[in-house]
C-alpha cells in the first residue's frame, strides 16, 4: 500500500486555478475552471469517501475533463486530454482512503495559505457581504461611502 500521493496548486488566475498530481514518476497537470467547477466539491467528494461512499469525481476543464475514480482501495485518475476527448485512464495505484482525503484536504488547506489563492475569482460574495467585511456595519460602510466621488469608490 503506497501513500506516496501529492497534490499541489500551482496557479490561480483569470478564472483557473491549476495544480499537478505526483505519484511516484508520473506528474498529471489538471486545473479548475471556475466556470464549471470549484475545489469546494473536490473536498466534497473526499468527505464522501471518507464516509465510504465511493465514487467518482469529474470535473469540467472547458473542452476536457478530468476524473478520480476511488473504489475503496484503488484510486483511478483519468482524463480526456487527448485528440479525440474520450476518456483515458492515466494511472492506477492502490491507497487508504484516510491518506488520500488527508492529502486532498491538506493540498487545499497549503495552497490556501501559500499566497497563490485569489478568492476574489472563486469565493461568491455579493456586495452587501463586501461592506460588511471592509466597514464593519452597512451603516458605517454608507458614511464612509458618502464622503468619496464615484471615482474614488471604484479604485
Amino acid at each position: 500500500m503506497s501513500d506516496n500521493l501529492k497534490i499541489e496548486y500551482t496557479r490561480c488566475e483569470a478564472g483557473w486555478i491549476d495544480f499537478t498530481v505526483k505519484y511516484d514518476k508520473t506528474i498529471l497537470n489538471y486545473t479548475f475552471s471556475c466556470i464549471f467547477d470549484d475545489p469546494k466539491y473536490f473536498i466534497e467528494w473526499a468527505e464522501e469517501i471518507f464516509q465510504e461512499k465511493f465514487s467518482e469525481y469529474s470535473s469540467d476543464a472547458e473542452g476536457w475533463s478530468w476524473y478520480f475514480d476511488y473504489d475503496g482501495m484503488y484510486l483511478t485518475i483519468s482524463d480526456s486530454k487527448n485528440i479525440d476527448y474520450e476518456k483515458k485512464q492515466r494511472i492506477k495505484f492502490k491507497i487508504e482512503k484516510n491518506a488520500l482525503c488527508k492529502e486532498i484536504y491538506h493540498s487545499l488547506k497549503r495552497f490556501k495559505s501559500s499566497g497563490l489563492y485569489n478568492p476574489k475569482e472563486w469565493e461568491c460574495i455579493n456586495f452587501k457581504k463586501l461592506l460588511e467585511k471592509v466597514y464593519g456595519t452597512l451603516d458605517f460602510a454608507i458614511d464612509k461611502l458618502s464622503e468619496f466621488s464615484i471615482e474614488q469608490i471604484i479604485d
